[in-house]
């Protein structure tokens, strides 16, 4: 009767350090995924891009936040949130995190009529 009242004792104290040691343990990276879309607006103010992607018939819309300090390429040279224009094809390297989408890197897509 002693074992059963010491072991029902034991179950809470382990299920506590459990549950802390789970708690304790660092979070991963968030993972990084890639759009590649057409630039419907560009909003300088409150730094997000809005793109259109597009498979077949389905057509997406996405919001993306872009932080000062992201960079952002034009024809290989590094540019502006503002000199983004509506139309222009880009690739945005970014992360989903609590508030969104979080651009980590921001690129035009040119092709060569060669």
């Amino acid at each position: 009767m002693n074992a059963v009242r010491l072991t029902l004792a034991l179950v809470p104290a382990a299920l506590a350090a459990g549950t802390t040691a789970m708690a304790q343990q660092p979070t991963a990276p968030a993972a990084q995924d890639t759009l590649i879309g057409t630039v419907r607006s560009v909003d300088p103010r409150s730094g997000t891009i809005e793109m259109i992607t597009g498979v077949g018939l389905v057509l997406r819309m996405y919001r993306v936040q872009v932080d000062e300090d992201v960079p952002v390429r034009i024809a290989g040279r590094s540019a502006t949130l503002t000199q983004l224009e509506r139309g222009q094809v880009v690739r945005i390297v970014y992360q989903t995190t609590t508030v969104g989408r979080t651009a980590a890197y921001v690129e035009v897509i040119t092709w060569s009529d060669s």
